[in-house]
């Protein structure tokens, strides 16, 4: 498992990975010279989603590497024996890709013209839940296929943690099988949770994350909600420790 500034290694290059991609985004975007009114065409469209999937395939393959390589170290270090090697997982569906830029060409409806600037703030927000997905299903997937067994558990790492997050962070270290795989790598537009990846059958969790703290807020979430009704539990969550 990676101590706290391991993690806090892999977050920094994980957010470098995010701020050069977008930076490299922009400049190609730029040379495109795609006017509002060449956004409301097929023709258009088409030219930044092929520009969009390659971002996404190029730089999704950074992040993922970066993971796999960030898994094979802490199995290393855990002594563990066999010749696994983390996996870098395949580009994301280009149907999930299409459909963002889609959502971001979208005009609201008391709007006539596309906003370039609302655009491209929607565009960005995407691109880094997608790099960094690639990222976490790098180090998911590679924790459902190894053979022995590891552990994943979600670490807050930012000065805030949504109501979201701080529920899957309370349940520490997790085995990673078909279905849950799914259910804990959901992710938020410029959500920075880090994954930690453990061998041991009593780990010792990195400095600053409490899992027994923070299932205490979600049980008393619970409590409050009187529900098993996650959306409830999450209202009830942000309200009490006035986070989003």
């Amino acid at each position: 498992m990676a101590s706290r500034a391991e993690l806090d290694a892999q977050a920094a290059a994980q957010a470098t990975v995010v701020a050069t991609a977008w930076a490299q985004f922009q400049a190609a975007y730029a040379g495109l010279g795609l006017t509002p009114a060449q956004l409301a065409t097929n023709e258009g469209i088409q030219a930044l989603r092929d520009l969009f999937a390659d971002f996404i395939a190029a730089w999704g393959e950074v992040a993922g590497t970066l993971a796999a390589d960030f898994y094979d170290e802490l199995r290393d270090q855990a002594g563990i024996p066999g010749s696994f090697q983390a996996l870098v997982p395949d580009p994301l569906d280009s149907a999930q890709v299409d459909g963002i830029v889609s959502w971001a060409v979208t005009p609201p409806r008391d709007v006539d013209e596309l906003d370039i600037e609302t655009m491209l703030a929607k565009i960005e927000g995407a691109s880094q839940r997608l790099i960094r997905q690639a990222q976490r299903d790098a180090l998911n997937e590679s924790a459902r296929r190894d053979p022995a067994r590891p552990r994943v558990a979600r670490i807050p790492m930012g000065a805030e943690t949504c109501a979201f997050c701080l529920v899957l962070a309370s349940r520490g270290y997790v085995y990673r099988s078909e279905t849950s795989a799914g259910r804990n790598n959901s992710y938020h537009d410029f959500c920075d949770c880090e994954q930690d990846v453990t061998w041991s059958s009593n780990p010792e969790p990195p400095d600053g994350y409490d899992p027994g703290e923070l299932y205490g807020k979600y049980d008393a979430a619970r409590r409050a909600a009187g529900s098993s009704d996650l959306r409830k539990i999450l209202r009830e969550l942000r309200l009490q420790e006035g986070i989003r």
